[in-house]
């Protein structure tokens, strides 16, 4: 372990006391709910945590990291533990993100609710998700200005976006061929449309939108992963459960907030099923809806007899005060039909199960009284027997769960909240039941199911250490004895949901770990190789046993589609991530280039737009989001950040210190780890903060960010008549902002044209310029790490001296490149670089790459392959949307990807013989060769 590490292992708080937390303060049902601890307390279990765990991050994360931190991750990265956030779910909480960094979860829970949670031991504090309001960037349409007598080449090239360009240097570097390549630059925004003729080249390494709602996907035998299309964009999706009834019959049921994206809706319960195992599904049915917005469906049980299909559910009422009443329901389907549902009484954490002519249920009465009921279904109705008191607890419980053994016993299940220990117990008649057994302690969510006279639990155990094991145990003697704990899975954190079913004496458990999902298989106490099913964002992991196979079902929040979707969105929900968009990398020569047009791009879709008229647009920001679009971007390797929205209503002066808003906190931990966040002062509304009056956003505040203002044409501050660039200081005295840029009718596209640009005025636009001449910097020095960027942008900006009007002024890309040369080559014509690797000795490699540099993007190209003596031995064409931006293309990922390399056989497909060889690459721009060595 490194000196560096050791030392921050001393200055690490691992344990917060709770904060006195004011409920009646909290004025909204959207809240953060901060921890006190991840699961441990002591150094010595941070140290083996930290030798053992291993973030889901990407290689380019890993090594930028390395260059900031000294190590891949830090305590900041680790997982929240998951029984805090178990526990308050099982209270009635509806998740929506998790925060790491922040060490907290934000929830939606009714403010009547927060009195049963506020004073729980590992709370350390609860304060509102910001939702803010404000009034965007101020839009035009574009007015083309006469051309001035500066007819120079950059101009022509650059045309309507040469102003706010040339103001920061970039034609100057653009035709030494710095235009962004191989950097990844993360968009936190609304989203694109891509229909406008500049965005057509748009490169977009990775994308999520976090607003679109949960899809669930379906995995059957032999087949590969498909979207169940009629389950898709469910709002908060609740409680899946997946059920096969008769040979060919699948149901899912699951509750649900809203169904559709533009209007909020009471929760329902939902059905679906299919005929065909799974192949197509029916529309979802609404089997109950809630009489008001504010009560949720929280449990969902069901179970199945034949075509006769029982469901249980608990509707939750928060009441003040801060005792909810939890009803609840009884209803069954004959075959697909829903029969009329009765109220079933008080009670939660629902649990059903079917054996013979009986169908037993189990619930939870006041959190700690565990009740058992049965009914008699040799007929078509149910005939219930009265409800039993099976025991009292002096703790919540939860997670009843209901099994038959071999001697038609009752076997019954619980968990103990607080000492999370799982009980046991028995009966033979559903009435009488035994002293409760306990089967283990230090145990989180339970499974259990039957197999050829064998019971099967499946449970986490969480261990003193912070970490996770799945585990799973197995009686052949009606639940009498359990064989000796099978570890499944050991040291993990993090662990989700998980599901199992047995084939032939083999389990088959599929369960969620750092949203992943995996499938494995134990047999005779052989664990197989865990099998990835599916990537990101993924949860809720099912499976059943169906005539064909195992059958796979998962939900997956968000979607990887950034782009509007007509069904989804709000008309102009997208045009504000287009705009940064095209200002950032925007591309059609003599008409309209952007900073850096060559970049990667991570879009993040986390800000919800809603249209008020044509050209103003209420901007609704929810904190949660962009924080978990910013923890996933910077995992997946961005190197800068660009978030041009920000929050205030929420927050007073105070507040601005870079270390109380969930946003500035997190902007600032995405610093520490090497990331260049970029963000916006803000628009002061001069109506309510006459100039000069202080005025920032969140995350400007943040520390070791670069915060952006705005000035005109003439370098002066950015004012309009309602509205101008916020000033400094941050409340702890810090200079905000750092670095200025146009503000002042800055060009973009159109969003919804293909060839019409607007003019667009605000910290917004200034907040894309400075994004983008950081992934030029950073192009040109590779090694450099963020503090590098930004020192050399603030000692080359238009002040030696900063103030909290214009922070060091204007930054200039040419004038860095000019005082910190850059080591890469230049070239200022399409040209071929060095192939790789030489000599090509085939055997051991399989491929020569032919990289390659753009200056103008050709019509067509291709690659020709030619012997010492002039015999053409291969051509290769390339394609043109694939080469359709300026730049460097030489890393073999994207050589790969256009087909810019050989294999050493010629036209006839046979391998070549040992010798010089040419390579030409020809394009409707002209041509340029290299030599090179094939060995054999």
């Amino acid at each position: 372990m490194s000196g560096l590490l050791s030392i921050l292992i001393f200055t690490i708080q691992f344990y917060r006391a709770p904060e006195p937390v004011d409920i009646t303060k909290i004025d909204r049902d959207i809240v953060w709910v901060y921890f006190t601890d991840k699961g441990f307390r002591t150094e010595a279990e941070y140290y083996q945590i930290l030798k053992d765990y291993e973030p889901k991050i990407s290689s380019a994360a890993k090594k930028r990291r390395l260059s900031s931190l000294g190590k891949v991750y830090d305590y900041d990265d680790l997982p929240v533990y998951t029984p805090y956030i178990e526990e308050l779910i099982a209270r009635g909480a509806k998740l929506r993100v998790i925060s790491n960094w922040l060490n907290a979860a934000s929830f939606y829970i009714p403010q009547e609710l927060l009195g049963t949670i506020v004073n729980l031991p590992f709370i350390y504090d609860i304060k509102p998700v910001a939702t803010e309001k404000i009034i965007s960037d101020e839009l035009s349409p574009l007015e083309l200005k006469a051309q001035t007598a500066d007819t120079s080449y950059y101009r022509e090239l650059y045309n309507l976006s040469y102003d706010q360009n040339y103001m920061l240097g970039v034609p100057q570097v653009f035709t030494k061929g710095y235009t962004g390549s191989g950097i990844k630059l993360a968009l936190l925004d609304t989203g694109l449309k891509r229909r406008h003729n500049a965005l057509r080249s748009l490169r977009i390494y990775k994308e999520h939108d976090f607003l679109s709602g949960d899809d669930i996907f379906i995995k059957r035998p032999y087949e590969n992963l498909q979207p169940i299309l009629q389950l898709s964009n469910i709002k908060m999706l609740q409680s899946l459960r997946f059920l096969k009834t008769t040979p060919n019959r699948l149901f899912v049921f699951f509750s649900a907030d809203s169904f559709t994206p533009t209007q909020p809706r009471p929760a329902r319960l939902l059905m679906s099923y299919s005929d065909n195992l799974g192949e197509s599904w029916s529309t979802p049915r609404i089997l109950y809806l809630a009489p008001t917005y504010n009560i949720s469906i929280p449990k969902v049980a069901v179970a199945a007899k034949d075509s006769l299909v029982y469901y249980f559910w608990q509707e939750l009422i928060p009441q003040a005060p801060n005792v909810p009443i939890n009803n609840l329901y009884f209803s069954y389907l004959i075959n697909t039909t829903p029969q009329p549902y009765i109220q079933f009484g008080y009670g939660k954490e629902p649990e059903l199960c079917v054996k013979n002519n009986w169908l037993f249920f189990s619930y939870v009465l006041n959190d700690s009284i565990l009740y058992f009921r049965k009914a008699d279904i040799t007929n078509l109705t149910p005939s219930f027997y009265s409800p039993q008191q099976v025991s009292i607890f002096n703790e919540a419980i939860a997670n009843p769960l209901i099994v038959i053994d071999s001697l038609n016993q009752i076997e019954l299940f619980v968990r103990g909240l607080r000492s999370q220990r799982l009980y046991q117990f028995t009966s033979t008649d559903g009435i009488n039941f035994t002293s409760p057994v306990v089967i283990d302690s230090q145990v989180g969510i339970t499974k259990a199911f039957t197999s050829n006279e064998k019971i099967y639990l499946l449970y986490k155990k969480y261990l003193p250490s912070g970490k996770t094991e799945l585990v799973l145990r197995i009686s052949n003697n009606a639940a009498s004895s359990w064989q000796d704990p099978i570890k499944i899975i050991e040291n993990a954190l993090s662990l989700g949901d998980y599901d199992a079913v047995v084939v032939n004496d083999t389990v088959k458990i599929v369960y969620e770990y750092q949203n992943d999902i995996y499938l494995l298989s134990v047999y005779n106490n052989t664990i197989s190789e865990a099998q990835l099913y599916a990537q990101d964002f993924c949860y809720a992991p099912r499976i059943l046993l169906t005539s064909s196979g195992p059958t796979l079902i998962f939900v997956r929040r968000g979607d990887h589609n950034t782009d509007y979707e007509e069904n989804e969105d709000f008309s102009e929900q997208p045009n504000h991530g287009t705009h940064m968009a095209s200002i950032i990398a925007g591309y059609l020569p003599k008409t309209f280039i952007g900073v850096a047009p060559a970049v990667d791009l991570i879009v993040a879709k986390t800000e919800l737009h809603k249209a008020i008229s044509a050209y103003t647009y209420e901007t609704i920001i929810e904190e949660d989001l962009w924080i978990c679009g910013l923890e996933w971007a910077e995992k997946e390797g961005a190197q800068i950040v660009s978030s041009s929205l920000g929050y205030r209503s929420w927050y007073t002066d105070k507040d601005f210190d870079g270390r109380t808003i969930p946003v500035s906190v997190a902007a600032g931990l995405a610093a520490k780890r090497g990331v260049i966040v970029v963000s916006a002062m803000g628009n002061a509304p001069l109506n309510f903060f006459p100039w000069p009056s202080r005025y920032i956003v969140a995350p400007g505040d943040a520390f070791d960010i670069i915060t952006a203002g705005g000035v005109k044409r003439d370098s002066s501050p950015w004012r309009s008549q309602t509205s101008a660039t916020g000033l400094g200081p941050t409340f702890d005295g810090r200079i905000k902002p750092d670095l200025v840029a146009l503000a002042d009718a800055v060009t973009i596209v159109n969003p919804d044209d293909s060839s019409e640009y607007l003019a667009s005025s605000g910290t917004s636009c200034a907040t894309a310029l400075i994004a983008g001449i950081c992934a030029l910097i950073l192009e040109a020095h590779p090694n450099w790490n963020a503090d590098s960027v930004k020192q050399a942008l603030f000692s080359t900006a238009s002040l030696s001296v900063p103030n909290c009007t214009l922070g060091f002024g204007i930054p200039n890309v040419d004038s860095v490149l000019k005082v910190y040369p850059s080591r890469i080559p230049t070239f200022q014509k399409n040209t071929l670089a060095a192939p790789y690797p030489v000599p090509f000795v085939l055997g051991t490699n399989e491929k020569i790459y032919f990289p390659f540099y753009l200056m103008n993007t050709p019509r067509w190209a291709e690659l020709r392959i030619y012997s010492l003596s002039g015999d053409l031995i291969k051509k290769i064409e390339l394609a043109p949307q694939d080469i359709n931006v300026p730049g460097r293309y030489i890393d073999y990922q994207t050589l790969n990807r256009i087909g810019a390399y050989w294999d050493g056989k010629n036209a006839a497909g046979e391998f070549c013989a040992s010798g010089i060889y040419f390579v030409v690459f020809e394009s409707s721009f002209g041509s340029d060769r290299k030599i090179f060595a094939l060995v054999r």
